[in-house]
């Protein structure tokens, strides 16, 4: 999954197929590892539980939007347009998305399988 930013002509001028910014490997469907279960808190925040690893990550609820939308039918075009839905005061809500996404792969919390 290449998970870096990508500068267009569009981006620059804040506009790539709608989405106000482009994502490099947009068209990619991150989906949840099937070892992972998770937790979602009351406030927002998630715990995620890798079974096969033995291994837990917390999530603030920002990161916890990103894990439900891994669910293999969202692009991450798609998930970057709901952070600007739900966040629309982030400064840099694709930087945040790819570092989440980063986080979740480099703890294997999302499958990389259709690469």
């Amino acid at each position: 999954m290449t998970l870096t930013p990508s500068r267009t002509d569009d981006e620059q001028r804040g506009n790539v197929g709608g989405t106000g910014g482009a994502v490099a490997a947009s068209d990619e469907r991150p989906r949840k590892n099937d070892c992972v279960r998770d937790e979602l808190l009351a406030d927002g925040s998630m715990v995620l539980y890798h079974t096969c690893r033995k291994q837990l990550m917390t999530l603030n609820p920002t990161a916890a939007l990103v894990w439900e939308c891994c669910d293999g039918a969202h692009s991450i075009a798609m998930i970057a347009d709901e952070l600007r839905d739900v966040f629309p005061d982030a400064p840099n809500p694709q930087a945040d998305l790819l570092a989440v996404l980063r986080d979740l792969l480099d703890q294997a919390m999302i499958a990389d399988d259709n690469l």
